[in-house]
């Protein structure tokens, strides 16, 4: 992109290091921690796809970085693989498949309706790296000043959230 007539380039040292988070694209991903308990003690293998959701707020509101909510992940899996987990995508197919397809996206957007029960941009390249380690430096896009918070890498982040992949605080 240009700003004031000025070329501005990504850092390629940073390819791979800094994302914003995945974008689901429907409130009936989220799950109250109650909700989110059930669906694990009904089925310890939801835990697969059930995760804390952090969001800019919670960086920048709670001093441990905590937060109430969960979301339901099933990243890449087919539809038949979902499945699998019966209460996470019973919840997903009565209150995001409805959400999802009275929209009429462009074709690029296709993914909205074709794979319902998926996030919308999920960013695979964040969650996968975010699996190969313990905790993560974040920061909400929502600030006015750049406050890095340290959180566990088994959270999920919103998409108001940038991860930095680096070695934790010393990248700063």
């Amino acid at each position: 992109g240009t700003v004031n007539s000025v070329k501005i380039e990504p850092l390629v040292k940073n390819k791979g290091l800094v994302f914003c988070g995945p974008f689901p694209y429907g409130d009936g991903f989220l799950l109250t921690s109650e909700q989110a308990e059930e669906m694990i003690n009904e089925d310890l293998r939801n835990q697969e796809v059930i995760h804390p959701f952090v969001i800019g707020n919670d960086i920048n509101s709670h001093p441990l970085h905590r937060t109430s909510r969960y979301v339901i992940a099933f990243e890449e899996r087919t539809e038949a693989e979902s499945q699998q987990y019966k209460a996470p995508f019973a919840h997903v197919l009565h209150h995001v498949r409805p959400f999802r397809m009275a929209k009429t996206p462009p074709k690029r957007d296709l993914r909205m309706v074709t794979q319902w029960w998926k996030f919308f941009h999920p960013r695979l390249e964040l969650i996968e790296a975010m699996k190969t380690r313990e905790t993560v430096c974040a920061r909400s896009v929502h600030s006015k000043h750049h406050a890095v918070a340290v959180i566990p890498a088994s959270v999920i982040v919103g998409h108001g959230v940038t991860v930095f992949l680096g070695d934790t605080l010393f990248m700063f």
